[in-house]
């Protein structure tokens, strides 16, 4: 039997708890939001993180986003590093979505007529295969638009494709964000060994002790099948199924998506979004500017800072460049149980939205 503490409070940690196996005991979470402190995480006490120094444990399990910084953390928390599994880059490393993403592509490259690219919200918030002109879809978690922009740069640049459509999928705070500059930065890696881009970051090698400390807890820990691979439990369950306060979440997540101020960030983007668009037009391909659904609990608490800057660009980008602009981010035609976060869509919710765009985008 194995002590373990797991570090965060959010969907990631969710989904780890029904990945573990049952040699295993959950101590207490830890996050560092002060207002979840002493409340109670599926059935556990939730601790400030410095209390990791006073517990005695096996291993420490980060489910988070932010893990980088949390691996930061706990090493400044003198906590050993081979006690430490990161959980969303072992599940990144076991099975790179991008590069999963290229092999579809590849062997089937003459029937995708769409190419879609985008933040988390557009991986379950569209549904490439029941687009009207099928689609790949190139969205991924924590995904930027420098990456939107080189993923369609590589697959134009490398390969005869029949894509005459690219739905560009982006949020509100877009412009303020650069993924290599961010706490998910660690991402980068996934990109690294075919698009040979790490943008504001030096990115040749790779903490590969990381990835070994990785593997031997995570053999500990997670479920297996009989032949050993992990049983990873990835499902989405919406927010009618789970009992939290979503108007405290809707307000937590808003905040923190939206306490950004980064004009040099800002004015790259705004190159790289003009770049993808004239890319787009050199290989006669329709851009297609869409933004997502959220739920009302996140919509309501969104910076109208934010939200004011990205359409005033959105307004002089329109300007030098002709594109069709689709925003459904306020939208009532969806409800709680098409989300299974504020903020974004289950996959079925995500046929629905990806119905509406079909009558929507002007093929």
């Amino acid at each position: 039997m194995y002590d373990i503490v797991i570090f965060g409070c959010g969907s990631a940690s969710e989904k780890l708890s029904r990945s573990l196996n049952e040699n295993i005991n959950i101590l207490c979470y830890l996050d560092n939001n002060r207002s979840m402190w002493g409340k109670k995480f599926n059935n556990k006490l939730v601790c400030n993180p410095s209390e990791i120094r006073n517990i005695e444990y096996d291993y420490i399990v980060i489910a988070s986003q932010f893990n980088n910084d949390i691996f930061t953390q706990l090493i400044n928390y003198k906590v050993s590093q081979e006690k430490i599994l990161e959980y969303i880059n072992f599940i990144n490393n076991k099975h790179n979505y991008f590069e999963y993403k290229m092999n579809l592509f590849e062997n089937d490259i003459n029937n995708y007529e769409a190419l879609v690219t985008g933040i988390s919200y557009f991986v379950s918030g569209i549904n490439g295969d029941i687009l009207k002109h099928r689609g790949i879809n190139f969205a991924f978690d924590s995904q930027d638009l420098y990456y939107d922009y080189h993923i369609a740069k590589y697959l134009f640049e490398n390969y005869n494709t029949n894509i005459k459509y690219t739905i560009i999928g982006l949020s509100y705070y877009t412009f303020q964000y650069d993924l290599s500059l961010s706490s998910m930065k660690d991402n980068v890696k996934l990109y690294y060994p075919k698009l040979k881009k790490s943008h504001n970051i030096q990115w040749d090698t790779y903490d590969y002790d990381r990835i070994l400390i990785n593997n031997i807890i995570a053999d500990k820990i997670l479920k297996k099948s009989d032949d050993g691979n992990y049983l990873i439990d990835s499902r989405i369950i919406p927010l009618t199924q789970k009992n939290e306060d979503f108007d405290l979440l809707g307000k937590r997540q808003a905040e923190l998506d939206c306490n950004k101020n980064y004009p040099i960030t800002v004015l790259e983007n705004k190159k790289i979004f003009k770049e993808y668009l004239s890319l787009l037009y050199k290989n006669n391909i329709k851009p297609i500017v869409v933004v997502c659904p959220v739920s009302k609990y996140y919509s309501k608490y969104f910076s109208n800072r934010i939200k004011d800057e990205f359409l005033e660009i959105m307004y002089e980008v329109r300007k030098e460049y002709k594109f069709q602009y689709i925003d459904y981010f306020e939208s009532a035609l969806f409800d709680d149980s098409m989300f299974y976060d504020v903020s974004h869509l289950t996959f079925e919710a995500g046929k629905k939205f990806t119905q509406i765009l079909n009558d929507e985008i002007e093929w």
